[in-house]
């Protein structure tokens, strides 16, 4: 079996140690999971499949491999706008392939698309995120977070001398994540839990 070893930090052989498979009511399909080991470094690992279509002679009705440990694959909630998710992938790609100035670009590149999706009247990304702040969407801490995912996008978009570590890359892309979370799953998450204790008010008033 092919995997991405985070170790040797390629896609490399892995073989199979166990499997174990159960019914999970987050995915609402059956699930496997598999125990790797690398046969380069030895590193164990535990990945996780759903099942798409039930078809017992046919192996590759199971999902693409996603790992659960050590370092857990990337993920981006389901309810992050399509533009914006776009990019986190990307971004999420280009630190794989050391290209740190490329994700740094693409990172500030998903927080336009949070603009967007919110129609920020200025199409600059600095007047956008303090619309955004204004609104109330984002509060102070991610603003600043905001404003440095601003900052290094725009190193990222001249032929400048500065440089992008991968510690940094890696920072500007969870903070672009947690941006998103908050807005995309936290904030609609507060906003149904709002609404079922208006339910439960009302029905203790009438």
């Amino acid at each position: 079996m092919i995997t991405e070893c985070p170790i040797c930090e390629a896609r490399v052989e892995s073989k199979i140690i166990a499997t174990h498979q159960s019914f999970s009511k987050y995915e609402n399909a059956p699930m496997k999971y598999t125990l790797l080991e690398c046969t380069t470094c030895k590193t164990p690992q535990l990945v996780e499949q759903y099942l798409l279509g039930y078809d017992p002679k046919n192996d590759s009705h199971w999902s693409k491999l996603k790992r659960n440990w050590p370092e857990p694959e990337f993920e981006i909630p389901f309810s992050v706008p399509d533009v914006t998710r776009k990019s986190l992938e990307e971004a999420e790609r280009c630190i794989k392939a050391k290209a740190f100035i490329a994700s740094a670009a693409m990172s500030g590149r998903a927080l336009e698309g949070i603009c967007r999706h919110f129609k920020t009247k200025s199409k600059y990304l600095g007047a956008g995120i303090k619309e955004l702040q204004e609104k109330n969407i984002i509060d102070l801490k991610l603003f600043e977070w905001s404003k440095e995912l601003h900052i290094h996008r725009n190193i990222a978009a001249h032929a400048d001398d500065i440089e992008i570590s991968e510690e940094d890359a890696k920072d500007l892309l969870d903070f672009v994540i947690a941006i998103c979370e908050y807005i995309f799953v936290l904030g609609e998450k507060f906003k149904d839990f709002q609404e079922r204790q208006a339910v439960k008010k009302e029905k203790s008033n009438g």
